[in-house]
């Protein structure tokens, strides 16, 4: 920002461990600072490795996982709503996700989700409309995943357009429609 006169804009990639496919553009402003809105989520830019989050390998589950059910398909977190997924990654922003493809031809797979120790998989048989979720760790995962996008929904389902990324010398923050109106995570450390 420095080397920005103000006035000046920059076009950046933004992301995070849940979803990197954001592209902010920024305006500079008079004191050493920018914001401005998100313009597109369907860009993905190839990370440096030291920058990339950490996608761990699918654990052996242990016997102690805990388990329950949900009729949200993963698809509507991760894949098939950009903007949706856009907002998780707001919520939970050292979330990572990956899935596992069945191996016998069919289109059934396993969704994960991981964060320090803590990860949630559900399994998705196609056709169905309830799903087997096991988790393991001090933190809900999917749990956590299932209320922001609950936390999207009740804000209006808004687009990614109308986030923005704030940066002044002290922070750096996202916002709603306004510069004063925070996003706040719901990351917690456990």
């Amino acid at each position: 920002m420095a080397q920005i006169r103000p006035g000046g804009a920059i076009l950046t990639p933004w992301g995070n461990a849940y979803d990197n496919g954001a592209l902010a553009r920024l305006t500079v402003d008079e004191h050493g600072a920018a914001h401005g809105p998100f313009v597109d989520n369907t860009v993905a830019f190839m990370w440096l490795r030291a920058q990339r989050a950490v996608r761990p390998t699918p654990p052996t589950e242990p016997a102690d996982a805990a388990e329950s059910t949900t009729t949200l398909h993963p698809d509507a977190v991760a894949w098939h709503d950009y903007d949706a997924k856009f907002a998780v990654g707001l919520r939970l922003p050292d979330v990572s996700v990956r899935f596992s493809d069945a191996d016998d031809g069919s289109d059934d797979f396993t969704f994960w989700a991981f964060s320090g120790p803590s990860w949630a998989r559900v399994d998705v048989t196609d056709g169905a409309s309830t799903y087997q979720v096991r988790r393991h760790g001090p933190r809900a995962l999917w749990s956590e995943i299932e209320a922001a996008y609950r936390w999207w929904e009740e804000i209006g389902r808004p687009a990614t357009g109308r986030f923005g990324l704030a940066i002044t010398p002290d922070r750096q923050y996202i916002y709603l429609d306004s510069p004063d109106n925070l996003v706040r995570s719901d990351h917690r450390e456990g």
